[in-house]
């Protein structure tokens, strides 16, 4: 397999820190109700490539402040049942499920015209939102949430450990997918690559390029590891460190709560 590395997304501004463990100052507010004010690009990926499969990774965008235009992508979300999407809860913040908008498809270019407009995929509003109970936004612990769209999407979910992995997941290679603003066309693609779990704590993983890394934006993206001859969604990317050269971090599917995915909406 060639080289790949990650795309670098734009910043939402009720986010913490999409991707980096430094966390930039956000963007001025912008009045209206969808308040989808973004902040400044983080550096471009490098050797990318684009994933034309992983149906069920998809491209969380803010709309614009009339609500009827999807700004560029915010973060990256895992679709893990056919109307619910998991993503990173810095992503989500304090901002109304209306939003929000999720795009299916390997190039979400949100265009500027009517919602929708010149996409490849479907696009979904966002219904509901449930941001982890524990979630720390100056630690980012428990960087996780769900969103519930407003329709089925018409692709499979991707499958979460049916039980705790334990050490099945210390030094095993993992996939990391996400979407993002790239220095080369197109503009805004899913694009996956390699990583090494090189770390395994109780509630989160850490992972070195191998040689790809996650940067800004790929927040709430997959961590994808095979276990048992299986592929599963082992974590949700949360974060790491400054440069997206040295590490990043994932919240572990597996240690989270059944609770938080069969509560009700």
């Amino acid at each position: 397999m060639a080289p790949r590395a990650l795309l670098a997304l734009i910043l939402p501004a009720c986010a913490a820190a999409c991707g980096g463990e430094d966390r930039p100052d956000p963007a001025p507010p912008v009045a209206g109700a969808c308040g989808g004010a973004l902040g400044a690009a983080a550096q471009p990926i490098l050797r990318g490539a684009i994933d034309e499969g992983d149906p069920a990774v998809v491209a969380v965008n803010t709309l614009d402040v009339d609500c009827q235009r999807a700004g560029a992508p915010a973060c990256t979300g895992t679709l893990v049942s056919p109307d619910v999407v998991l993503t990173a809860a810095h992503c989500v913040g304090e901002l109304p499920p209306e939003a929000f908008a999720v795009l299916l498809g390997s190039t979400a270019d949100p265009g500027r015209g009517e919602l929708g407009a010149g996409l490849e995929g479907a696009l979904f509003r966002v219904a509901a939102a449930r941001v982890h109970p524990g979630f720390d936004a100056a630690t980012l612990a428990n960087d996780v949430a769900l969103l519930r769209l407003d329709g089925e999407a018409e692709v499979a979910p991707a499958r979460r450990p049916a039980a705790a992995l334990g050490e099945a997941l210390s030094g095993a290679t993992a996939r990391v997918v996400g979407f993002g603003l790239a220095d080369e066309h197109p503009a805004f693609a899913k694009r996956d690559g390699e990583v090494l779990l090189s770390g395994v704590a109780a509630l989160e993983v850490v992972y070195r390029g191998a040689p790809a890394m996650t940067c800004a934006g790929d927040s709430g993206g997959p961590v994808f590891a095979t276990i048992a001859g299986e592929e599963l969604l082992v974590a949700v990317t949360s974060r790491g460190d400054a440069a997206c050269e040295d590490h990043g971090v994932g919240v572990r599917v597996d240690a989270l709560p059944p609770s938080f995915f069969e509560a009700p909406w």
